[in-house]
């Protein structure tokens, strides 16, 4: 078979499995394509979008990278590599290749709108809100703008219109991922407990599957008092990540509030079995024996 045609056959297959969820097979396949033939801008793309979804975010960056000495000029690996920068923490760097989108076109959006979480996460709320406005000229109603300007309202403060922002997201984007979750979020820290479980809920109803969003759920469940409610959600993480350290502790805490202190100790001990570190664990056994009178 000829090289180029067998590299066309890696990467088709590639495609196929990222459809199925096989990321890791996929991506094995796209490095036999760039093995065989590097100079694929596409490939090295689609690698960057296959490892983004397994959490290589590293090696993501470093696919993208490569996009862009093929195509200096291509758009969508300047945002995308922006994106990867600001989700480690290079904010100053994802900055510069931000800037270089809207230096090659003024009306790609996604450059300014991406730059509100870079600046959020600086703590230049200004520059965020600037960032937000300019999107706004180019395109007056993104959802995932009013998603990120949240964030920054929301680190200021300005509880009110975090929601605000969240809920037009919604009503313009009504499956937009984890809108629901941060407005309960922000219910939560007004202390508006009942309508931040209502909104939890919601979220959950579109991702039953999301383990962090169970753990968030059953935390405010126990300050709500819910502990039935709380257990069920502590047990569903265990049935979708059975060694899950956190899961464990949320049991432990549940069963210490209600004066179980045998089946918390169990709890509580098992962690420290998963990891000798977890914090808090040694305090609440301490507790127990507190409890007990053991000194």
């Amino acid at each position: 078979m000829d090289e180029w045609a067998k590299a066309e056959r890696h990467a088709q297959l590639a495609k196929q499995l990222y459809l199925t969820g096989d990321f890791a097979q996929a991506a094995k396949e796209l490095r036999s394509a760039i093995a065989i033939n590097p100079y694929n801008s596409s490939w090295h793309f689609n690698l960057a979008l296959t490892l983004e979804v397994m959490g290589d975010f590293e090696g993501a960056i470093s696919s993208y990278r490569r996009v862009l000495e093929l195509e200096p000029e291509d758009l969508e690996a300047l945002n995308a590599l922006g994106v990867d920068l600001t989700r480690l923490g290079h904010y100053d760097e994802a900055l510069e290749y931000f800037e270089r989108a809207e230096q090659i076109d003024p009306t790609f959006e996604p450059c300014y709108c991406n730059r509100i979480v870079s600046y959020t996460r600086m703590g230049d709320y200004d520059q965020a809100e600037t960032m937000f406005y300019l999107a706004r000229q180019v395109k007056p109603e993104c959802p995932l703008c009013l998603y990120n300007i949240s964030e920054s309202l929301y680190e200021r403060g300005e509880f009110h219109r975090a929601i605000a922002c969240l809920k037009r997201t919604l009503e313009l984007d009504p499956t937009h991922p984890h809108a629901n979750a941060r407005i309960a979020e922000t219910f939560w820290a007004m202390g508006e407990l009942y309508l931040a479980k209502e909104y939890f809920l919601a979220e959950l109803r579109n991702d039953p599957g999301d383990v962090d969003l169970l753990l968030e759920l059953a935390g405010l469940l126990t300050e709500l008092g819910q502990l039935d409610q709380a257990s069920e959600k502590y047990r569903r993480v265990l049935e979708l990540c059975p060694d899950h350290v956190g899961a464990h502790f949320g049991l432990g805490q549940l069963a210490l509030l209600r004066g179980r202190l045998d089946e918390a100790e169990q709890q509580f001990r098992l962690v420290l079995q998963m990891d000798r570190h977890y914090r808090g664990a040694h305090q609440a056994l301490a507790k127990i024996f507190l409890q007990r009178g053991e000194k």
